[in-house]
């Protein structure tokens, strides 16, 4: 504070700052020529009496807030931050009326007279029952075919001869730990879905076995790997998948498919 005068106290001084509307003003109040120096010593009397300067950019060109999601709006943005959020917002206020209900489907069901879709069937025969089956889905060439009754009996055969649950592809497994209705092991956390553990890890030799993992919360799963002596071997063995979920399999449903 050399250049300004350093008698005025520091709440008076950050009175005196906020009463202007830029630095220029502030340059002429004392005097002083505006250069990148005096500038520069400006931004730390700032600091010091915890004055944020960025208050005149904001007085000059207030921010705007999207009217849907809250956002802060770019440059050239009015009132939404995308035309999405717009839509969303003009929808919910928007009160269709019932003569509108029956306009939009009446030209919905003409449009599809006018334009039908068409329904491709591809011929495939099946490589356990060897019986011709029709799909909308195009097989690859390099892949199994099965027929629906098949492939419910092959998911079937497949779960009962699996000895862990980490056998199942990723999305199945997350179908069947919500059906069950699990939880966290440790905290009984189950708003959303939780993360499998394994109690000793694979990189010291922990085995994908059902005795082997733990469901845990995403909190709780990043504390067992953070702090590892929190909870004992022991204690964790006795929550495992094997112990709390060991009927898991009568929760598995194959996707039933009509036939064509």
């Amino acid at each position: 504070m050399k250049v300004f005068n350093t008698e005025i106290e520091k709440t008076k001084l950050y009175e005196l700052f906020d009463s202007f509307n830029s630095k220029k003003q502030i340059f002429e109040y004392f005097n002083i020529s505006d250069n990148t120096k005096n500038t520069n010593e400006l931004n730390c009397i700032g600091k010091e009496i915890g004055f944020d300067f960025e208050i005149y950019k904001e007085r000059r060109n207030p921010s705007r807030f999207c009217l849907q999601c809250g956002k802060k709006l770019k440059k050239g943005q009015k009132k939404f931050c995308s035309s999405s959020c717009a839509a969303k917002y003009n929808n919910t206020k928007r009160e269709i009326t019932e003569q509108e209900k029956n306009k939009i489907s009446t030209t919905l069901k003409e449009y599809n007279k006018q334009n039908p879709r068409e329904k491709i069937l591809y011929k495939y025969t099946c490589d356990f029952c060897n019986e011709t089956y029709f799909s909308r889905r195009k097989v690859k060439d390099d892949r199994h075919k099965y027929c629906p009754k098949c492939k419910s009996i092959l998911g079937r055969k497949y779960i009962e001869e699996s000895t862990s649950i980490l056998d199942l592809p990723k999305s199945t497994m997350i179908k069947v730990l919500k059906r069950h209705g699990c939880e966290c092991a440790i905290c009984g956390w189950n708003e959303s879905t939780c993360d499998v553990h394994h109690i000793i890890p694979k990189s010291k030799g922990g085995s994908d076995e059902n005795d082997n993992l733990i469901l845990v919360c995403p909190n709780h799963h990043r504390i067992l790997h953070t702090i590892k002596d929190k909870y004992s071997y022991e204690y964790l063995k006795s929550l495992s998948i094997k112990e709390k979920y060991c009927n898991w399999k009568d929760f598995y449903t194959p996707k039933k498919r009509k036939l064509q």
